[in-house]
């Protein structure tokens, strides 16, 4: 993979980006509020591309309903490469698989280039519990009384409680915020019990000292929390799969030189030691691909989190 990536890359930079008309903006639509994880990451490519691809990116926040807004804005423009999809895995490979949304992920917008990859964290207030261990003891001696917070129904990390409480055989209540910040800060309240949540929103409380790490999804420890276990260390292999990423669509349609000169403009900018800064400030690690290999990456999300939830059976976005 790494081989024919390289390959691609160094074919696609040497075509001196013509697709593209300079002088005429490329939107960059988020389709989270300002401040959320995917603005952070749009903008820390959006100055780059503009300089690689000659002309202005901006980046557009068009929020609501789960990310379908913004994804069926980019999935009814023009396929002309100056309107451009990035976002998280949860819009593209969840949400779809739970509502009937006005795009079809497959068939209405072409990946261009996946560029960071991200994991989820299980966090609890210091004094709550020492270890995933413990917590689950308590679940289990209570049943019905511990509460789990995500981002909202129907989100990874609501699907990622679920799992626990098959898996670890527990009852606990899902409480659904409208993003990570209410989240954390119940927690911190004590509130509500634990959190499945991502490092941005949750690090700075980690080294504070008030909120405990117990365990980390993903196939590798994280550098950021060294110390935290991976799931699959506490026994509970099932949790390691939740790991997200983020990347870049255009509308079905737009021409494969266009894609192509985009994916080589998003790696090139991955080159860029300020750029993987940004991105590794961001909590992620840099990745980078072909058009191809992404959407290679879109179609096996889709298989798996549809296996899972239809294991599950409960999961709602309502």
């Amino acid at each position: 993979m790494k081989t024919a990536a390289a390959l691609f890359f160094a074919l696609a930079v040497s075509s001196a980006f013509a697709q593209i008309q300079s002088g005429k903006p490329v939107r960059l639509i988020n389709p989270y509020p300002p401040g959320a994880s995917s603005d952070v990451m749009a903008r820390a490519f959006s100055e780059r591309l503009a300089a690689l691809l000659q002309t202005s990116v901006i980046v557009e926040n068009r929020p609501g309903a789960g990310g379908i807004i913004g994804v069926n804005a980019v999935a009814q423009s023009p396929a002309d490469g100056h309107t451009l999809l990035f976002c998280n895995s949860g819009p593209l490979v969840i949400v779809p698989l739970l509502a009937k949304t006005p795009f079809d992920p497959q068939k209405d917008l072409q990946p261009v280039a996946q560029v960071a990859y991200n994991i989820m964290i299980l966090v609890v207030h210091t004094q709550t519990a020492a270890s995933l261990k413990e917590l689950v003891e308590q679940a289990r001696a209570q049943p019905g009384k511990l509460s789990y917070a995500s981002i909202g129904n129907g989100s990874l990390l609501h699907i990622a409680g679920e799992t626990l409480k098959k898996v670890a055989g527990i009852d606990i209540i899902h409480v659904p915020y409208k993003g990570t910040v209410p989240a954390i800060t119940d927690v911190l309240a004590r509130q509500v019990t634990m959190a499945f949540s991502d490092l941005v929103a949750t690090r700075p409380h980690i080294e504070a000292g008030t909120l405990r790490a117990l365990a980390i999804s993903g196939q590798k420890r994280w550098p950021a929390v060294p110390d935290v276990p991976l799931f699959s260390e506490l026994g509970y292999p099932a949790l390691d799969r939740f790991t997200g990423w983020w990347g870049a669509f255009a509308p079905a349609g737009t021409p494969p030189a266009t894609i192509e000169q985009i994916s080589a403009a998003l790696n090139e900018a991955l080159r860029d030691p300020a750029i993987r800064k940004r991105v590794e400030a961001a909590n992620a690690e840099p990745t980078g691909t072909t058009p191809a290999e992404f959407a290679q990456i879109v179609r096996t999300d889709l298989a798996r989190w549809s296996t899972l939830l239809k294991e599950l059976g409960n999961i709602s976005m309502d």
